[in-house]
């Protein structure tokens, strides 16, 4: 069927409109998360947290998260926990090792968020920089980190 007949024509034209709305949704999908970050390899992570906040002692009471710490992704390794003046921070890939970040030293670079594309919901991550170090934190940790910061 070309262009030649109606049927066609309108199946050309659906074709096009599926097209454009498939660019479209993913074009809203990288504005909503940010755009699109090259990463930096020479980026501070874990080996900065860990010099500048580390800690000896066993911490209980810790929830498994999937988080992003300078530019490595670590899936269910690492554990988060909040303290009264702490956020306590437990990597479990290669050893155990805790470190205690003061609240003080936390700023926030973007808040956890949800957006709508296509009537699809989209959440992004809270973003944080601890000791120089940027850590991406899921919604409901991203909220009770905001809470212990009292915003």
């Amino acid at each position: 069927m070309g262009l030649e007949t109606i049927g066609g024509w309108l199946l050309n034209l659906l074709i096009f409109a599926i097209q454009g709305v498939m660019v479209y949704g993913f074009g809203r999908l990288l504005y909503v998360g940010g755009g699109i970050t090259i990463p930096n390899p020479f980026q501070p992570g874990w080996p900065t947290l860990y010099a500048a906040y580390r800690v000896e002692q066993g911490i209980p009471r810790m929830e498994s998260i999937s988080t992003l710490i300078g530019m490595v992704t670590y899936r269910d390794l690492v554990d988060i926990g909040f303290d009264e003046h702490d956020l306590l921070l437990r990597k479990n890939f290669m050893g155990t090792k805790i470190v205690r970040i003061p609240y003080a030293d936390i700023r926030v670079i973007q808040l956890p968020k949800e957006n709508t594309v296509l009537r699809i919901k989209v959440r992004t991550d809270g973003i944080f920089t601890m000791g120089g170090v940027k850590v991406s934190l899921q919604n409901k940790q991203a909220t009770t980190l905001l809470a212990c910061l009292g915003q």
